[in-house]
């Protein structure tokens, strides 16, 4: 594992360690992007995303799944005796929440089974 460190000690880039990493990956082709991206993307969602102008784009809404309840909740804030604020849930007050879209809750936490059944 020490074969993998710079010089210096740290597995930093020589950038980062200077402080002038910026995050940021230039793309100057969506389609070579997309490309990239194959492997993850199907062939009907990169022509969708290579086809429409990006403000037009689906955006997902995050929602909130508590444990203790088993469903979808809205979700409040507490606040401890230290002043730091944590989510929690809307109905029952439980830290224990998942958060994601629904769709992804709904499958993981297999809520239409339950309905259903």
């Amino acid at each position: 594992m020490n074969d993998q460190k710079n010089g210096d000690g740290t597995f930093l880039h020589e950038l980062q360690r200077n402080g002038k990493a910026t995050g940021k990956m230039e793309m100057k082709n969506l389609d070579e992007a997309i490309k990239s991206m194959a492997h993850i993307l199907n062939q009907e969602t990169a022509d969708y995303y290579k086809n429409t102008d990006e403000g037009e784009w689906e955006t997902g809404s995050i929602v909130a799944f508590c444990q203790d309840c088993g469903k979808i909740v809205s979700l409040g804030i507490k606040e401890s005796k230290r002043g730091k604020t944590s989510m929690v849930c809307g109905i029952c007050s439980s830290k224990k929440i998942a958060r994601g879209r629904e769709e992804a809750l709904k499958k993981f936490y297999r809520l239409d089974e339950k309905s259903d059944g």
